[in-house]
């Protein structure tokens, strides 16, 4: 992923926390910095709950990382988050990389088996969207003849 490259995985510090620690892969940004982030945008927010695919899409946005959920994807040429029932990962060139620590890469097909047996799969990918280079004008409407009279 040359344009938006994936970040060491930082460790997860509890139980439904893995979301927390992917997006802090993902963007770049460091854990406490996330956490703040997401205790910032949701009060109420409880730790051990984790987060919700839109929760995760809300912080990512607002850590300038922007993701859009898709259902269907080629799991061997798309980076991003993958997000099973209750679980959340980095997915990148195919590999499966957990937030617990573990130093090695799983094989996405071998992941998804463990832990998506019924195929409620998805993954967050980022928005990549080209570099503006200030404002263009905007066009002029001629005035119509009818109302030029």
């Amino acid at each position: 992923m040359s344009r938006h490259p994936l970040f060491a995985v930082p460790l997860s510090h509890g139980a439904g926390d893995c979301a927390i620690a992917a997006i802090a892969a993902l963007t770049g940004v460091d854990y406490p910095r996330v956490v703040a982030t997401v205790a910032r945008r949701y009060p109420r927010w409880n730790p051990s709950d984790g987060l919700d695919v839109r929760k995760i899409q809300a912080v990512a946005k607002a850590l300038g990382v922007p993701v859009s959920w898709r259902r269907r994807f080629d799991p061997v040429h798309t980076d991003g988050l993958i997000v099973v029932p209750l679980h959340v990962a980095v997915l990148e060139a195919g590999q499966v990389k957990e937030t617990d620590g573990t130093l090695t890469a799983h094989p996405v097909e071998t992941w998804l088996a463990e832990h998506a047996p019924g195929g409620e799969v998805g993954v967050l990918v980022p928005v990549l969207r080209p570099a503006r280079r200030g404002r263009t004008p905007r066009r002029r409407r001629r005035a119509s003849r009818a109302h030029s009279k």
